[in-house]
């Protein structure tokens, strides 16, 4: 049975996610450099970061840097709080996540550097 939000989901601004008709932002490359978004889960207390990575044709990191962190109130459903990144794209010297509902966050291409 597959588990049902108590909230609609995310509106995808990635146009190749909305063309995949998925829910998460798709990988990115340019230049032999992939770019993508990873999520981790960890109990006690409950919480979800978000980051992202940079890797070469090798598949070894090139850098890794975290985007946002979530601390859960356990007394309100999880869904409800989860944070979605809704886009990811390269722009000039920067690629860009956008979470919902937040600015984008701009990272140095080459570094992983937040660019302010």
């Amino acid at each position: 049975m597959k588990p049902t939000m108590s909230r609609t989901a995310p509106r995808m601004e990635q146009k190749a996610a909305l063309l995949a008709r998925v829910f998460h932002v798709l990988p990115i490359e340019e230049n032999g450099i992939t770019y993508s978004v990873e999520t981790k889960f960890t109990e006690n207390p409950r919480t979800s970061e978000h980051f992202i990575v940079a890797t070469d044709t090798q598949k070894n990191i090139v850098w890794h840097t975290s985007i946002y962190k979530k601390i859960y109130d356990e007394r309100l459903e999880g869904d409800v709080q989860d944070v979605f990144v809704v886009d990811l794209y390269a722009e000039g010297q920067e690629v860009v996540v956008k979470l919902e509902y937040r600015t984008p966050y701009r990272f140095d291409k080459h570094t992983g550097r937040q660019k302010m």
